[in-house]
């Protein structure tokens, strides 16, 4: 199965302040560079990032996310240290950019075979 990846986008208002929830689901992963995009406000702050990898019948046994405003940046997050479940739930790591996509990449550390299916949520608050 090819690469794919698929986003959701959902929204909630907590404090006068919009939190956008996304979880992205990836499948058929086979490289530590296959990347996924997603539509997020200009101006906020990650509150949380969660990375699950279930492996497939490749290589892969962890993930090492990173999230940035560029193809080949990793300017907003970086989670540190590869893991079955990459989870930082407080995160809080603020962001100004000047365009609303922002890119990810679960860094699946197999490369070999299908490496299997990676669910990620991410959640950023709207705002300075």
């Amino acid at each position: 199965m090819p690469y794919a990846a698929t986003v959701t986008r959902t929204r909630r208002s907590a404090r006068q302040t919009r939190v956008w929830t996304y979880t992205v689901t990836e499948t058929g992963v086979t490289l530590a560079t296959d990347e996924f995009s997603i539509e997020a406000p200009r101006h906020g702050r990650v509150e949380s990032y969660r990375s699950v990898l279930t492996p497939g019948d490749g290589t892969a046994t962890t993930v090492d996310p990173e999230l940035g405003t560029a193809t080949t940046t990793k300017d907003i997050y970086e989670h540190g240290a590869a893991a079955a479940t990459a989870s930082n739930q407080a995160v809080a790591t603020r962001y100004d950019a000047t365009v609303s996509t922002l890119y990810g990449r679960s860094g699946a550390n197999g490369t070999t075979g299908t490496t299997g299916n990676i669910v990620t949520t991410i959640v950023i608050s709207e705002g300075y």
